[in-house]
């Protein structure tokens, strides 16, 4: 039987934790772009996510102490992270190798 005195894990899908992932991933997006834009790298921008939400997580307003959290942390780190690769990488891919053929040829 399950102990009820455990802490759940954290969900991607908390309020809190969905707004710090959905900012962090729309920052991570535009740097990403301006990477590969400016300096022709797609960097790996998962310590920056995690430095921004260990700083996140110290601000003691509007229930953003929750991002104490390490596990929440690992969350706001993986979003900035795959939103940085995701939007660099695409415009690395060619138009033609879109497999729903939505470009003209």
């Amino acid at each position: 039987m399950k102990d009820d005195t455990q802490a759940r894990h954290p969900r991607a899908f908390e309020p809190i934790t969905l707004v710090v992932t959905v900012v962090l991933s729309i920052l991570g997006a535009v740097i990403g772009l301006h990477l590969i834009t400016t300096l022709g790298i797609s960097a790996n921008t998962s310590v920056i996510g995690a430095l921004i939400a260990m700083i996140i997580g110290r601000i003691s307003f509007f229930g953003l102490s929750k991002m104490r959290d390490v596990n929440r942390q690992n969350l706001a780190q993986s979003a900035i992270s795959g939103a940085t690769f995701a939007a660099g990488n695409s415009l690395l891919t060619p138009p033609h190798s879109c497999p729903l053929r939505l470009w003209p040829r």
